[in-house]
């Protein structure tokens, strides 16, 4: 699966693109397919840390 991983503390060039295996879920659990996601502003602003 592709994932989006934050490796270390830091600004948008932090986040970086990379596969995964798809985790193995219980009876208890579900596994969502996800199509679509984003990043919103105060997402990347928080990140630079520049505040709200």
């Amino acid at each position: 699966m592709k994932a989006i991983i934050l490796d270390a503390p830091g600004g948008v060039e932090k986040l970086s693109y990379t596969d995964l295996e798809i985790p193995k879920i219980n009876t208890a659990e579900v596994l969502i397919h996800v199509k679509t996601m984003s990043i919103n502003l105060v997402d990347v602003k928080s990140r630079k840390s520049k505040g709200i």
